[in-house]
């Protein structure tokens, strides 16, 4: 998981995807990477748990965007709830939650020709 979060953050060509302004999100996503790998070892049942609260959202996330729709500002959203419930001592931006994502996911879904 922390891999495949890894190739999404950071593949060719993604700060011309992100935008400059993005960068320190960028880095501090990183930041949260490392912080839950050096925690992972005592806690891999929970690390589990922790996937499976996000993992309904990503998927509907990578569907909306297999499909064409313009699901960027989710994809932030995301990285933030991904700081939030695997590297809380970072410190995720905003509230995200589940609950936000989904709906901002049926917002964007609504809106699609």
């Amino acid at each position: 998981d922390a891999r495949a979060h890894l190739d999404r953050l950071v593949r060719a060509r993604f700060i011309l995807a992100a935008g400059v302004h993005r960068l320190a999100d960028v880095a501090r996503y990183l930041r949260g990477i490392e912080y839950r790998l050096d925690r992972l070892a005592g806690s891999v049942e929970r690390d589990r748990a922790r996937i499976a609260e996000v993992s309904g959202v990503e998927a509907r996330w990578r569907e909306l965007h297999r499909d064409g729709v313009d699901v960027t500002d989710v994809f932030w959203s995301l990285e933030e709830l991904r700081v939030a419930v695997f590297a809380q001592g970072i410190g995720a931006l905003g509230k995200p939650s589940v609950a936000r994502i989904e709906r901002e996911l049926a917002a964007v879904s609504n809106l699609r020709p």
